[in-house]
């Protein structure tokens, strides 16, 4: 048997126990989201944002002090400079991609669409987007003020909206799908 037709034997399969398989796709996602997905995230902060935003030399740049605490190795604070982290205040922070945010969403598709990628779809839009708030948040350190707040637009509305927005968009448009071939089917055996 030749791997396409072992992948064919696997799909079918799936097909025929859709939320069984689903379970069991969300369950190795998890595991591989607290095997994986994290520490990578925690990589991410703190060998590619932090330098990034740490590098920065403006005048600007020298009002702030760029800090990684331990307690939140996913994300980079900036503070007014000479002040501390206060646990209490969050302060302007840059989080990693791909957190809770990506995580449930994710689970939600592989278990509603076993066999289709969409979840990797959403790990590949998590991280493009966790690139470009890397260079809206360096901007904003460096040069415009103003990019705080698109960052934070894009941190806040732009992911959660479409992490939260596209996976009940496919769920609707598969029911939809459903549907319309149960009707065809109607239809077509009445005749």
């Amino acid at each position: 048997m030749t791997p396409r037709q072992r992948l064919n034997v696997f799909r079918r399969t799936v097909e025929r126990h859709p939320r069984l398989w689903g379970l069991l796709f969300a369950g190795l996602l998890f595991v591989s989201y607290l095997v994986a997905i994290r520490p990578a995230r925690e990589v991410f902060a703190q060998h590619v944002a932090y330098p990034v935003f740490a590098a920065i030399d403006t005048p600007r740049s020298r009002a702030f002090d760029v800090v990684q605490p331990e307690r939140r190795a996913e994300a980079v604070f900036v503070l007014p400079r000479g002040e501390e982290l206060d646990p209490n205040i969050e302060g302007i922070v840059w989080a990693a991609p791909a957190g809770i945010i990506f995580l449930l969403p994710a689970m939600f598709l592989i278990v509603a669409f076993p066999t289709r990628p969409y979840w990797l779809y959403l790990l590949a839009y998590h991280a493009v987007l966790g690139l470009g708030t890397v260079a809206l948040f360096a901007l904003a350190i460096g040069w415009f003020a103003s990019f705080f707040d698109v960052h934070e637009f894009a941190r806040t509305y732009v992911s959660e909206g479409v992490s939260l927005t596209v996976p009940l968009l496919l769920f609707l448009a598969g029911k939809a799908q459903e549907i319309r071939a149960e009707d065809g089917q109607a239809v077509g055996s009445g005749q």
